[in-house]
């Protein structure tokens, strides 16, 4: 795996930028994307299990969100990142050795815990050390560079682990998505801090008196909050339900199994491509809404066609949410104080929880009643609910 050149001549901050491609480079090394429903299901575990563990690891995510957005904002942000990480990848080891599902509830455990440590963390460090070279209105390229990288990778990742668990076993994916721990570690332990803002110089602000204030500027500020709500919506029905449930559609329009890895290829490589589009899409200023109703369209044909081509509808669907994910992100950075940058982010990723948490309990229920297909149209309606909403930036 080639690693982004660091050796950049615009001071420390900036080589930040390289540095957090190579932990999403690192992140994506994920063999195991392409089998994580199939290995849970050889190990004894049914859908219901599946959408129960994705509900519980989104609990204790919304519990864990903005204590721990608090804490990086309060302590060294990369601290915070490495033991995220940490974490995270324990998560692998565990599900290895899961057989029911209170191991792998463990391995849930452990993804949200690391999931919430280090969330927001990489978007605050990047955004604060362009913003340092008078650079932040980048931000979009190099968020979007950045979900490039760990959507390219998944995707080859994917396609190999998809060969290695057919020609092998599903547990050697597992093993070697673990390569990826040391080069995030190493690369997250060499950022450098950026320089605070003028008002975040109170270097002692206990993490309680943080989180509350953090909380009263999110809530009082009535731009922002749209900003969250939007980005909530956006991020549950992408990933708690197009990437996570999408699979159990194609079956029933005739895809076999050998052929998921392929698929997941198509997505993350198609995510890939939107996420480099983001700046030109957002530089035509053309606004998010033409983007919803696109994503919606797509999601609601996905449900609707009969025929193995309806996966084509839902790469459209991920592909334009992916596009607009680095577009969201900018307007919450903008719009947030560098005192409290990492704890707003987790509000938003609080929110993106509790959503996803009632969403995929409506999903799951209409699933169970009129089957998945149609739960997939109901859901296309629940982005349209965003038309309503004003995010163009004043």
């Amino acid at each position: 795996m080639m690693i982004p050149n660091l050796d950049h001549q615009e001071g420390d901050a900036m080589k930040n930028t390289g540095r957090l491609l190579a932990i999403a480079m690192g992140e994506g090394l994920v063999f195991a994307y392409a089998v994580e429903r199939l290995f849970a299901e050889s190990r004894g575990l049914s859908i219901a299990d599946m959408q129960n563990l994705i509900i519980f690891y989104a609990v204790i995510s919304a519990l864990l969100e903005i204590p721990c957005g608090a804490l990086a904002d309060v302590w060294k942000k990369k601290y915070v990142l490495a033991a995220g990480l940490f974490i995270c990848y324990f998560e692998f080891v565990c599900s290895i050795f899961s057989y029911d599902l209170y191991g792998f509830g463990i391995a849930y455990l452990a993804a949200a815990i690391g999931g919430s440590l280090k969330s927001g963390v990489t978007e605050s460090i990047l955004y604060m050390s362009l913003k340092e070279h008078g650079r932040e209105e980048e931000y979009v390229k190099w968020n979007g560079r950045c979900h490039f990288a760990a959507n390219a990778v998944l995707g080859l990742s994917g396609i190999a682990g998809g060969y290695l668990a057919y020609y092998t076993s599903y547990e050697i994916p597992y093993w070697l998505s673990l390569l990826g721990f040391p080069i995030c570690l190493y690369f997250a332990l060499t950022l450098e801090e950026p320089e605070k803002g003028l008002s975040e110089k109170k270097d002692q602000k206990k993490i309680r008196s943080q989180l509350k204030a953090g909380i009263v500027y999110a809530f009082t500020s009535r731009r922002l909050l749209v900003i969250i709500l939007a980005s909530g919506i956006s991020g549950s029905v992408l990933h708690s339900e197009l990437h996570e449930m999408s699979m159990l559609v194609y079956p029933e329009i005739g895809i076999a199994v050998l052929y998921f890895g392929y698929i997941s290829f198509l997505i993350t490589g198609s995510s890939a491509a939107a996420n480099l589009l983001s700046e030109k899409y957002e530089s035509r200023g053309w606004g998010l809404k033409p983007a919803f109703a696109a994503a919606a369209a797509a999601i609601f044909l996905f449900g609707f066609v009969q025929h193995w081509s309806a996966v084509l509808y839902v790469i459209a669907a991920i592909a334009v949410l992916e596009m607009i994910s680095p577009i969201l992100s900018a307007r919450l950075q903008e719009k947030a104080s560098d005192e409290w940058r990492v704890t707003v982010t987790s509000i938003e990723a609080f929110t993106g929880n509790l959503l996803s948490i009632v969403i995929g309990m409506g999903f799951g229920y209409a699933a169970d009643l009129y089957g998945v297909q149609l739960a997939f149209q109901l859901l296309s309606c629940i982005l349209l609910v965003l038309l309503l909403f004003r995010l163009n930036p004043e």
